[in-house]
């Protein structure tokens, strides 16, 4: 069993990148829209069927504008922002051991199926797995 201090989740890698990985990637400062960006991705990332255009919407900028700059800011396209996401709003019910099928529809995935795909890809187990982990 995990300490009771763990966290829920081992994050691969954070939803709102931090500003100094930012400035790894580019010296000059991200404007405060990409910031807004990253947020709004964390807030509307269990919506399902959402796509970088609501994001864009969401901050006023057309969407090739902001994928061009996330990716030029913290090295990752937008979409793959929301995946990652999802994927980590998951990753905590799953541990907690809430129904596979539930945790999927709750966050915005279409099928059980789509979320085992994105765990596979982004933490290398199923969803089933990183639960027998984590608890």
């Amino acid at each position: 069993r995990r300490p009771a201090d763990a966290p829920d989740l081992p994050p691969r890698r954070a939803n709102v990148p931090d500003r100094h990985d930012a400035g790894e990637l580019r010296e000059d400062p991200a404007p405060d829209w990409l910031w807004l960006a990253c947020q709004a991705i964390g807030d509307l990332s269990s919506r399902p069927g959402l796509e970088v255009r609501c994001i864009a919407e969401t901050v006023g900028v057309h969407p090739v504008s902001l994928a061009r700059r996330y990716r030029r800011h913290f090295g990752r396209s937008p979409a793959q922002a929301i995946r990652q996401a999802r994927a980590d709003r998951c990753a905590g019910q799953v541990a907690r051991g809430q129904d596979l099928a539930a945790v999927a529809a709750e966050s915005g995935y279409a099928d059980q199926s789509h979320m085992t795909r994105d765990f596979l890809a982004l933490y290398g187990v199923t969803p089933s797995r990183y639960r027998a982990i984590f608890s």
